[in-house]
């Protein structure tokens, strides 16, 4: 203590240095506190001193011998004191007391180099020790730790374990004496849980944040690099941390710093991009300038991938969050433009044929080397305008496109200077590439002067580019064709792809131009024509496929993009009505066009399918379907079909090809190309798009076309059966019956494919009738479907199965409600009628068609009583139906015999019409003497006399030897029924004949015109006075034997098909279909009465009405009052009768203003 004698201090330090020649002894000593007492013995400004000095300068001596030991046993026992218990301290407390720097960094220096890596640890946990304290000594111990450490990750990259709020304490603290020890906190960063640690240390990342503006650049960096860890993370905790701290103004101050490091900027720009997700910008704190910063360094360093990747997002996400910043700086920049080109003068930049660059100003005539100033800056700006462009990635959908004006100003006067050229052009593509700005600068039609440029700039290849992708963006809009509309532009155009062919990108682009222009423009097309465009194409192909590959790179397919764009060329010039430009280009192209068709990448659909097209549009014309064929189209389309199995718009371009295969008028051809659709796999495409897509209506529709064109021939036929094709049409048909233009495409093309043997046969095998008979009832008023079907019908019932099916599947009585519904229709007749006489061998049939259809049959004839065919066509069926007895009389009542008695008389002179009509009489008068004496009253032995008379006149011995049969047959059935004494009396044979019998002498000339004016589909609306009414409905009692059941509503339906019945308080019912109602008629019937033991009970007789469905069946009604049946019993016959008359003025007609509802029609009195 100081207050000891001198002496005995002294050899207290003698003993202490003594004792510190060992670990244990240092050991001790530190423990007890005893190294600071020796540091404060020890004064160096006496240790110099003389040996005979003071006592007291002897003690300062011992003291420092003392130190001096101590220190070399820190140095070469410095493993030893680490490890022993709290060896820590006893380093900390031996470097506190060194004062010497050298010995201080050899002491450290020491300590570094421990065994295992300890070294670094060592020394942060002294550092940890020494943060209470505080003077001079510690920041030079503290200096030195960090120094050591510095350069000991320099050396070996080992940095010391940071994983505490204590360790993070201590560097914190040693930044007061070294700021570069911030560096040291990398560890922290190494995983998630030390990121949020270091986070949470109070000040730790405060001093990261600072240590972005260091002056060293390896600390900069190391403060980037630990901030992207933290950022990386996206811890939330941490991010709101890095927002408090100010973060992002700290990266964009750090970024402004002039030679800013490029990793640095990479770290920082990762940063900011990083936190602006996790955060989003309005979190940052940034302001609209750090926008420039960011343009400033994507423009210095441009040449960096990945600061250009990462900046251009961020770039946008800022522009976002200022509401169009960039977007207001470039539009700012355009619109100076104009005046900084002004200012330019007539100043142009020349290249000289020997490739030197010169000045020239026109004006002036003046000539020079040395660019003019003024130059210069305008194609600086220019950069700094495509700068912006490029940091918005270039989304130009904010910027007004009038601003593009400037630019095509630019470009009209000095369309010579090449740099000037490329960087506006380089504007104007970027401006193009948005679609509404594309729209927008179509209608600007002094960017023509595009072309131009490319005119005056024929072999640069970046102005043609752009001027190329600028031009292809707006020539999809019909007012920027119209500017283009020219036979130079269109010279230019084919020129630049001749010219520059291997340019794969720039003859694209030529190439869509050029497609653009002629769709849908006959005049752009034949200039396209003049100027041989198709050649073009043609070696555009061939230059672009496989074949022409000279670098090996494309692998088995061509340039898609080129050959795409060709293909387009061509199909928009087939496309216009002219077949001289359809031969031309089947002439020029068909073995290119074929070609294409095997250079398709496996995935690109776009070029299959515009080449389909082509084709399709070619074979519109069969002058090019042959050539097409005969290069194995078809089999290359279906296999093109399978691969792009899943995409039906696809399919049904390569289906409407095969339709038009199919369709060749050449009946030679058409043979040829089925042989083609058959063995190269085309209708086997056709159901395997079918069967991919069997609920995809317009692709069946388009099959459905494709197979009416294909199945006129036999063995087409037999080939859609043999797939079971036509198993899948007839099961379409009954999956997607409400499908209604699909039902008519169907039908349609059964009308052909039934013709044939082999789908006559297969129709009782699918049961096909069923549903062609469905679709029949369900669509009545669908006149062309109702052809197709009779057609049908008619075709197979030639075979006894589908004979025996049509009449299973009430088709009989189908066909007679056709007849009834389109009696003008003499087609329809006429398939109905030959239809019918086929299945007359059917005795149920036979007596069906007599008993329901005589009536129908007479009608018809007084429709169309001038039609020769049809009375064929009728006396052939009235032979068949003359087979079975039980008809005969029905066929007498409806007035037959008449029929075909004045048929004798007014058409002698149509031989085989009177053959047909002779032999029916003939059959009819042979199977009963009644019938031999009605048509001898009718004076049928007469007119065949005549008829005798007038062949054997005319030397026709045929007609004559039926007419003589037929009168034998007749005189000798009348005989009989005389010598019987049983003849029947005439006046009844005559009333049985019926008041409204044909004639056909009386008749023929005027009733076509009695069915002009009588039938034929009324002008207007025939409903209109009881549409009110019947959708209003009446209030009815339903009634059953006699006793009242319900009260009910009874309304027409919305689609005016059917009459409801519903309850009053429920939304159930009964739906009865128009076309199941026979008649509704106001009387009481035998539902509406009962008698019982007090009397007969009954509906009103007033009030009464019935209800009676063509099966028979009733439903007995009672209106409220006497007028309300009349009116709604009225309304309800005229319902009936439209329906089936003229079922198409069902529905009331589509108006366009409203219209007052019509009123009911009064009662009669």
């Amino acid at each position: 203590e100081d207050a000891s004698a001198p002496h005995v201090r002294k050899a207290a330090m003698a003993t202490l240095g003594k004792l510190a020649k060992s670990p244990k002894g240092v050991q001790s000593i530190a423990h007890n506190g005893a190294i600071a007492k020796i540091q404060k013995a020890k004064s160096p400004d006496q240790v110099m001193r003389p040996l005979d000095a003071d006592p007291d300068e002897m003690v300062a001596k011992e003291a420092k011998r003392a130190m001096d030991v101590i220190s070399y046993q820190a140095i070469s026992c410095c493993a030893d004191l680490v490890n022993r218990p709290n060896g820590i301290e006893t380093i900390a407390q031996i470097l506190m007391g060194i004062d010497e720097p050298d010995t201080l960094n050899a002491v450290v220096a020491q300590i570094t180099q421990l065994p295992d890596g300890e070294g670094p640890n060592t020394l942060m946990a002294i550092l940890e020790k020494m943060r209470p304290e505080e003077g001079p000594k510690k920041a030079q111990v503290v200096n030195a730790i960090i120094d050591a450490l510095l350069a000991h990750r320099d050396l070996t990259e080992e940095l010391p374990s940071v994983a505490t709020i204590p360790e993070l304490e201590a560097l914190v603290d040693a930044c007061k004496y070294n700021p570069d020890a911030v560096v040291l906190m990398e560890k922290a960063v190494e995983n998630p849980v030390n990121c949020v640690t270091l986070s949470d240390a109070p000040g730790a990342l405060e001093l990261i944040v600072e240590g972005m503006d260091s002056k060293t650049p390896g600390v900069q960096l190391a403060c980037m690099n630990m901030l992207s860890s933290l950022v990386a993370q996206n811890d939330p905790a941490i991010n709101a941390r890095l927002c408090e701290v100010d973060l992002a103004p700290a990266i964009i101050k750090a970024l402004e710093q002039p030679d800013a490091p490029e990793d640095a900027v990479q770290n920082g720009l990762y940063c900011l991009a990083a936190l602006a997700d996790n955060v989003g910008v309005p979190a940052m704190g940034l302001n609209k300038d750090a926008l420039k910063t960011l343009q400033d360094l994507l423009n210095e360093h441009n040449a960096n991938p990945y600061i250009l990747d990462t900046g251009a997002p961020l770039m946008a996400a800022l522009n976002e969050a200022f509401a169009g910043g960039a977007e207001a700086l470039l539009e700012d920049r355009l619109q100076q433009l104009p005046g900084l080109h002004e200012d330019l003068g007539d100043w142009v930049e020349v290249v000289g044929d020997d490739g030197k660059v010169y000045y020239t100003n026109p004006k002036t005539g003046e000539v020079q080397w040395n660019e003019p100033p003024e130059h210069l800056a305008f194609l600086n700006e220019l950069d700094n305008v495509l700068g912006l462009m490029e940091n918005l990635d270039g989304d130009m959908s904010d910027i007004d496109p009038a601003l593009a004006d400037g630019l095509a100003n630019i470009i009209g006067e000095r369309p010579k200077d090449k740099r000037v050229m490329q960087k506006v052009t380089e504007a104007l593509k970027c401006m193009a590439h948005d679609p509404a700005n594309a729209k927008q600068l179509a209608q600007q039609p002094k960017l023509a002067n595009l072309v131009q440029a490319m005119l005056l700039n024929p072999d640069d290849e970046g102005i043609l580019d752009n001027c190329a992708t600028v031009l292809e963006a707006m020539s999809k809009y019909d007012q920027f064709q119209e500017a283009l509309n020219t036979l130079e532009y269109i010279i230019v155009l084919n020129n630049t792809i001749l010219t520059h062919m291997p340019n794969e990108p720039l003859v694209t682009k030529a190439m869509n131009i050029l497609a653009n222009l002629a769709f849908n423009n006959t005049t752009n097309a034949g200039y396209e024509v003049q100027v041989t465009v198709p050649t073009t194409v043609k070696q555009c192909i061939q230059e672009h496929s496989v074949e022409n590959d000279k670098s090996g790179e494309r692998g088995p397919y061509g340039e898609q993009d080129c050959l795409e764009a060709c293909c387009r060329d061509l199909l928009n010039i087939a496309a216009i009505r002219n077949d001289d430009y359809k031969v031309l280009v089947c002439d020029v192209c068909a073995d290119e066009i074929i070609l294409v068709l095997t250079q398709y990448e496996p995935d690109n659909a776009q070029l299959f399918n515009t080449n389909v097209r082509c084709q399709g549009m070619l074979s519109q014309l069969d002058y090019c379907i042959m050539p097409l064929l005969t290069r194995h189209s078809v089999a290359l389309v279906t296999r093109g079909m399978r691969k792009f199995i899943a995409k039906p718009e696809v399919l049904i371009n390569a289906i409407n090809l095969y339709s038009n295969f199919g369709a060749m008028e050449d009946p030679v051809h058409d043979a040829e190309a089925t042989a083609y659709l058959i063995d190269q796999e085309g209708i086997i495409g056709i159901h395997e798009a079918c069967q991919a897509h069997d609920s995809h209506v317009k692709l069946l529709i388009a099959a459905m076309n494709a197979l009416y064109n294909i199945a006129n021939d036999s063995e087409a036929a037999e080939h859609i059966v043999d797939i079971l094709l036509f198993d899948f049409v007839i099961d379409m048909i009954i999956r997607l019956d409400y499908e209604r233009p699909l039902v008519q495409a169907t039908v349609h093309m059964l009308a052909v494919l039934s013709f044939y043997g082999p789908c006559i046969e297969r129709f009782p095998v699918v049961t096909g009738c069923a549903p062609i008979f469905h679709a029949c009832e369900a669509k009545m008023d669908d006149e062309q479907l109702i052809e197709d079907a009779v057609q049908v019908t008619f075709n197979i019932a030639v075979h006894p199965d589908n004979r025996t099916q049509i009449v299973e599947n009430r088709g009989v009585e189908v066909l007679l409600k056709i007849l009834q519904t389109y009696l003008h229709n003499i087609t329809i007749i006429k398939g109905v009628v030959t239809t019918f006489s086929r299945l007359a061998t059917d005795p149920i049939a036979s007596r069906k068609i007599t008993e329901d259809g005589m009536y129908l049959f007479m009608k018809a004839v007084s429709y169309h009583v001038e039609d020769t065919e049809l009375l064929m066509y009728l006396f052939e069926l009235f032979g068949q139906l003359a087979f079975l007895h039980a008809n005969l009389q029905k066929m007498i009542q409806f007035g037959a015999v008449k029929v075909i008695v004045d048929t004798l008389k007014v058409y002698k002179e149509d031989g085989p019409l009177m053959i047909k009509t002779m032999n029916t009489l003939d059959n009819l008068v042979a199977a009963d003497e009644e019938y031999a004496s009605v048509a001898e009253d009718k004076g049928a032995l007469g007119h065949l006399q005549e008829i005798i008379a007038y062949y054997d006149a005319h030397h026709d011995p045929e007609i004559k030897q039926v007419a003589q049969t037929t009168a034998l047959t007749l005189q000798t059935q009348a005989r009989t029924k005389d010598k019987n004494n049983a003849k029947t009396h005439k006046a009844f044979l005559y009333a049985r004949l019926g008041k409204d019998a044909v004639s056909l002498e009386t008749s023929r000339g005027k009733k076509k015109a009695e069915w002009d004016e009588q039938e034929a589909i009324p002008e207007g609306d025939p409903l209109e006075e009881f549409r009110s009414p019947l959708l209003t409905g009446i209030t009815i009692g339903i009634w059953e034997s006699g006793a009242r059941l319900a009260t009910k509503e009874m309304k027409v339906s919305q689609q005016w098909d059917s009459i409801l019945i519903k309850d009053m308080s429920a939304a159930s019912g009964m739906k009865l279909p128009l076309r199941t109602i026979r008649s509704i008629g106001g009387a009481l019937d035998e539902g509406h009465v009962r008698k019982g033991l007090f009397g007969t009970v009954s509906a009103g007789a007033e009030q009464a009405f019935t209800v009676v469905g063509v099966a028979g069946d009733k439903v007995f009604c009672e209106a409220a009052t006497a007028e309300e049946r009349q009116i709604w019993v009225m309304a309800c016959t005229k319902l009936l009768d439209i329906s089936t008359r003229f079922p198409t003025k069902l529905k009331p007609p589509k108006v366009t203003g409203g219209t007052a509802a019509a009123a009911a029609p009064t009662a009669a009195p």
